[in-house]
């Protein structure tokens, strides 16, 4: 059986990955209704986390990088449950994190804060060039908007397409074992990982999101038991799906990666 932080096997070749958008979708699902107390209790703590982090940055400095750290490694920190499910192991709180040291925790903790940190700042630099562009397009006359919109529309999908390939960095900071974490490491892994199945991510993304996202309408009880436990879950079963490695949930258990006809 798998240790939480056991070197995962080399990543399969892509023709031998068992990735599928609605095969993702399905397990996510399945993963959900199999385990859903388990799976609202992850997201109890993300949520618990996040009101603790958000009261705590009212503090200046201090509170304010204690709530970067921890909107950096929320997803990270609690996917590692998720993904022990996954390799068909039974997972409790607080006895998983228990297994790391404190000083191995922190350092995971930084390392995900680091990863949070650069993507957030390489997303808002096209981002912000983006916007630019089309505010200044928008405040010359009309024959400039269209200018605009041209340099505008490639840079959102710019960042769409960047923000999907360092995607699984936080994943591989948690499941993958070193004596130190190296986060620029785990994104030029996730950019590898996600080679040449962009446009499949970005539809399960998208249909995650409006989902997610139309849960959070519904102030607490929607987060609690959809948007949260929704990515927790979809994110991780994709992840292991991208590595080629199997995933157990009840009625969908995958010994090997099969490979496609």
């Amino acid at each position: 059986m798998d240790h939480p932080h056991s070197s995962p096997p080399p990543i399969a070749p892509l023709s031998e990955r068992d990735f599928r958008v609605f095969a993702v979708l399905g397990t996510a699902l399945k993963l959900y209704t199999s385990h859903w107390p388990f799976m609202v209790g992850v997201s109890a703590v993300a949520l618990i986390a996040m009101a603790i982090s958000i009261i705590l940055g009212l503090i200046p400095v201090i509170g304010q990088i204690f709530l970067f750290l921890v909107l950096g490694s929320i997803l990270g920190v609690t996917a590692v449950p998720v993904l022990a499910k996954l390799r068909g192991e039974n997972p409790a709180f607080p006895a998983i994190y228990r297994a790391l040291p404190l000083p191995r925790l922190l350092e995971i903790i930084v390392c995900l804060g680091v990863i949070y940190g650069a993507t957030t700042l390489i997303k808002a630099a096209i981002l912000a060039a983006g916007v630019g562009s089309l505010m200044i397009a928008i405040s010359s006359d009309s024959a400039i908007v269209g200018a605009g919109l041209i340099v505008t529309i490639p840079l959102l999908l710019v960042l769409l397409f960047i923000e999907t390939r360092l995607k699984f960095g936080a994943l591989l900071a948690v499941d993958v074992s070193s004596h130190e974490s190296e986060p620029f490491s785990r994104l030029k892994e996730s950019w590898n990982l996600t080679k040449g199945s962009v446009i499949k991510l970005l539809i399960i993304f998208i249909i995650t999101n409006i989902i997610g996202t139309v849960a959070i309408l519904i102030p607490i009880i929607g987060p609690l038991l959809i948007t949260i436990p929704l990515e927790l879950a979809t994110m991780s079963v994709a992840y292991r799906a991208l590595r080629g490695e199997p995933y157990h949930v009840p009625g969908k258990a995958l010994a090997t990666p099969p490979n496609p006809a």
